[in-house]
C-alpha cells in the first residue's frame, strides 16, 4: 500500500558575512576597510591612520590604510591593483574630494639575474644582482653567445585616477603590485599606502576595491586549471568607510603632524609613516 508523506523543510540563507557593514550610515573611521577569502587565499584592509590639516591653506586630510595579501600553502598572489576613490557623502555634493598626492609612488624589489637561451627562453639559472641600479622592473643585459641576463624585480606603481564620467577630477588613488615573474614568491604580504586629500565640506567617504591574480606556487606545480583570476567579488559589497570632522579615534592619531603643511611632507616622513617598510624594498 502506497502512502503519501508530506515534508516540511527551510531554506536558510547565508547571511551576508563577506560584506563590511557600517553600524549606521554615517558612522565614521570604521577600521576594518575589507575582508575576502577563497579557499586558502586572505585579503584585507584596515583603516590605519587620519590626519586633517592644511594643504596649502585648503582643507586636507592625510589617510593611511594598510592591506594584507595571505597566501595559500599551494597558492600565492601575483599581481594586485588596489583602488580607492573618495566621494563626497551627498549626492548633492557638486565636488569630490582631490587627490593632491599618494604615496609610494614606486617600490621595487631587489634585482634578481635570470640567464635565459636565446633560441629557446629556457631559464638556466638564478643570480642575485642586488647592488644593480633602480630603473626598472625587468630588462636584457649583456649576452654571452646564445644566451642573455633577464633582469627581474618586485614592482609596486601608483598613479590617480578619476571616477567621474566626465574625466574631471582626481578623486582616485591606485596601486598595482607586481610579483618577481623570476622568483616567482609572489607580492608584499603587507602593503601600506597613504594618501593626501583636498575635501570640499564637512564629510566625504572612501570606497576601496581590490583586485588579485593567483597561481599554484612555482615550486608546487599545479594544473593551470587551478590558477585563476579574482577580479570580480562574488560577495557582497563592502560599505564605504565615512570621514567626518569629528575626533579622530586615539588609535589612528598622528600628532607628529600636528601644525604641519601637508604639502610639505617629504620622504623621511612618507618612510615613517608607511613603517615598517621591508629592508628588501628599495623607494627611488
Amino acid at each position: 500500500m502506497n502512502s503519501k508523506k508530506k515534508v516540511s523543510f527551510e531554506v536558510e540563507e547565508e547571511p551576508e558575512i563577506h560584506g563590511i557593514r557600517n553600524t549606521n550610515p554615517t558612522e565614521p573611521y570604521r577600521p576594518e576597510i575589507t575582508r575576502r577569502e577563497c579557499g586558502e587565499c586572505r585579503v584585507s584592509a584596515k583603516l590605519r591612520s587620519v590626519h586633517y590639516g592644511k594643504y596649502n591653506e585648503e582643507d586636507a586630510a592625510l589617510i593611511i590604510i594598510e592591506f594584507k595579501f595571505i597566501n595559500g600553502v599551494r597558492t600565492r598572489y601575483k599581481w594586485g591593483r588596489i583602488r580607492i576613490a573618495f566621494h563626497p557623502l551627498s549626492e548633492n555634493e557638486d565636488k569630490a574630494p582631490v587627490v593632491c598626492t599618494f604615496f609610494p609612488w614606486k617600490i621595487f624589489g631587489k634585482v634578481t639575474g635570470e640567464t635565459r637561451n636565446r633560441s629557446s627562453g629556457y631559464t638556466l639559472g638564478l643570480s642575485s644582482l642586488a647592488s644593480a641600479p633602480v630603473v626598472a622592473s625587468a630588462q636584457l643585459t649583456g649576452s654571452s653567445g646564445n644566451q642573455f641576463v633577464k633582469e627581474n624585480r618586485m614592482k609596486i606603481q601608483g598613479t590617480t585616477d578619476t571616477s567621474s564620467k566626465t574625466g574631471r577630477g582626481l578623486n582616485v588613488a591606485e596601486w598595482t603590485l607586481e610579483e618577481n615573474t623570476a622568483q616567482q614568491d609572489g607580492i608584499p604580504q603587507k602593503f601600506v599606502c597613504g594618501v593626501i586629500i583636498k575635501y570640499f565640506g564637512t564629510k566625504f567617504h572612501a570606497e576601496t576595491k581590490i583586485q588579485v591574480r593567483t597561481c599554484g606556487k612555482w615550486h608546487q606545480p599545479i594544473d593551470s586549471m587551478n590558477a585563476w583570476l579574482l577580479q570580480a567579488w562574488p560577495w557582497t559589497k563592502d560599505d564605504p568607510v565615512n570621514f567626518d570632522l569629528s575626533q579622530v579615534p586615539k588609535n589612528m592619531e598622528l600628532p607628529e603632524l600636528i601644525n604641519r603643511d601637508l604639502a610639505k611632507v617629504d620622504e623621511e616622513d612618507v618612510k615613517k609613516l608607511l613603517a615598517p617598510l621591508d629592508v628588501d624594498y628599495e623607494v627611488p
